[in-house]
């Protein structure tokens, strides 16, 4: 199925409760239409439109590529034979992003035929939030969780934070953050369970961090 742009703006439009319609968790930039049906798709979320850094490409500083990872990668993923679509998120990256809402946002977008993902394709996400280090997280957890340890483990983290984020010996804030986390992992399970495969970049702060 196809949409517009003007369609995709109010894909993100989930409060049900309220007159004031709520505000869009992303937008497209530019027509999700006229892709090449022959070829899986990749949606990129990121920030777009943000005048970004100079970045580094293959190991050399170039001035002039002032791209965001997201731009970078649907870039790499048109030049490998991929539909690309380019997702600009529209949460303030100064605050953690609720990602929960966001892929279930695209979820909605999908079954409202508004964003053309279906089985065999991929979400990818170019953002994230703080992250604790292994040896923070263990100590949270209450049992040791290490880098090799973490696929294993995961459901036994997501059955910790659950019963942590419920917790009211635990600040609100922690108690929302590790709902959060529990939340946005539940997300993730219900996309990939329609075959769409979600990735998330990691990695810019070092191998000791999720």
């Amino acid at each position: 199925s196809e949409g517009s742009t003007d369609d995709l703006k109010k894909a993100g439009d989930t409060d049900t409760n309220s007159t004031v319609p709520a505000k869009p968790s992303f937008e497209a930039v530019g027509s999700v239409n006229n892709l090449d049906p022959q070829k899986p798709t990749v949606a990129f979320l990121d920030n777009f439109t943000k005048d970004w850094p100079a970045a580094s490409l293959d190991g050399v500083n170039n001035e002039d590529a002032k791209i965001s990872h997201g731009e970078f990668s649907a870039m790499a993923a048109e030049h490998n034979g991929f539909n690309a679509l380019r997702l600009e998120l529209t949460t303030d990256r100064a605050k953690d992003i609720d990602f929960a809402k966001t892929i279930d946002d695209v979820g909605k977008a999908i079954d409202d035929g508004k964003l053309p993902l279906g089985k065999g394709d991929v979400l990818n996400i170019s953002a994230g939030n703080n992250d604790p280090t292994f040896s923070e997280a263990s100590k949270i957890l209450g049992f040791q969780v290490t880098a090799e340890n973490l696929k294993e483990m995961r459901p036994k983290i997501l059955e910790r934070l659950g019963e942590l984020s419920n917790d009211p010996a635990q600040t609100d804030k922690d108690r929302e953050r590790f709902k959060r986390v529990v939340d946005t992992n539940a997300s993730i399970d219900r996309l990939q369970a329609r075959g769409i495969e979600v990735m998330q970049s990691a990695g810019n702060e070092g191998p000791n961090k999720f």
